[in-house]
């Protein structure tokens, strides 16, 4: 469980921290858990403060608020720092199926769309299991 940590970060706004986005998951540092085991301390961004700041000449302040976030260890990668890893050359799980319907989606209409999965078991694993 996580406690429901609600913080502001402040960054300088440039061109790699404008392209961050709500729901950006953020390691900010390292923690353990009840285990003794290195865990990351993540927290996700939950808005952005369009009322941007200035100090000095071009200087602009960048502001998120964030809330704190489950460490999800096939995901997150304490070594490197960062949340929602996943390592250079890795193969993506092929997905074997069709999802077959109409293809719009329109407001204020309902559809029905069919799932067809060419496997004989499967199963879903919450994310924060």
């Amino acid at each position: 469980m996580t406690p429901d940590k609600q913080f502001k970060i402040y960054l300088p706004y440039d061109d790699d921290t404008k392209m961050l986005f709500i729901d950006k998951r953020l390691a900010v540092g390292t923690t353990y858990d009840q285990f003794g085991e290195q865990i990351l301390d993540v927290y996700a961004v939950t808005g952005v403060d369009h009322v941007s700041s200035s100090y000095g000449n071009d200087g602009h302040l960048f502001v998120l608020n964030a809330r704190s976030e489950d460490f999800v260890p096939v995901r997150d990668n304490v070594e490197l720092l960062i949340c929602d890893y996943i390592e250079k050359g890795a193969e993506p799980e092929e997905m074997v199926g069709t999802v077959s319907g109409p293809e719009t989606i329109r407001l204020g209409v309902s559809r029905t769309y069919t799932a067809d999965f060419d496997v004989d078991t499967w199963s879903v694993t919450p994310e924060n299991a």
